[in-house]
């Protein structure tokens, strides 16, 4: 299976973070009683967003705008294990460098065994 170029990845991530931070922006302003780092909420913000749209429809906001999605290594749906997993290992900082010295896979798609691929057009 041909994995998704990088320019396609970076669009993804691009799009994604931009949302992952105006929702925890208005999540900070909104929370007077906002208790842990501001780290920590960024983070969890990061896991729910990835976890919740990847596990209910395979695609994030930035997939979906990409025409791509997140599939187990066999083209089959990735379980919610694996996508747990995947979404889980975004939180390390050092998951987006490894697109820099590796091929078209994360860490988070080696270790979790996913892949995204091209969304085939519903008819």
């Amino acid at each position: 299976m041909k994995g998704i170029d990088k320019s396609v990845r970076l669009a993804n991530f691009l799009i994604d973070i931009t949302i992952i931070l105006i929702i925890s922006v208005i999540l900070m302003i909104a929370s007077a009683l906002f208790g842990s780092s501001e780290r920590s909420f960024l983070y969890l913000i990061l896991f729910f967003y990835y976890l919740i749209l990847e596990a209910t429809t395979g695609q994030t906001i930035g997939k979906m705008l990409t025409n791509t999605k997140v599939v187990h290594t066999d083209g089959s749906k990735a379980s919610f294990i694996r996508i747990c997993m995947r979404s889980l290992l975004r939180i390390f900082p050092l998951d987006m460098f490894t697109y820099l010295f590796g091929k078209e896979y994360g860490l988070h798609d080696l270790l979790s065994g996913t892949t995204l691929m091209k969304k085939e057009n519903d008819l």
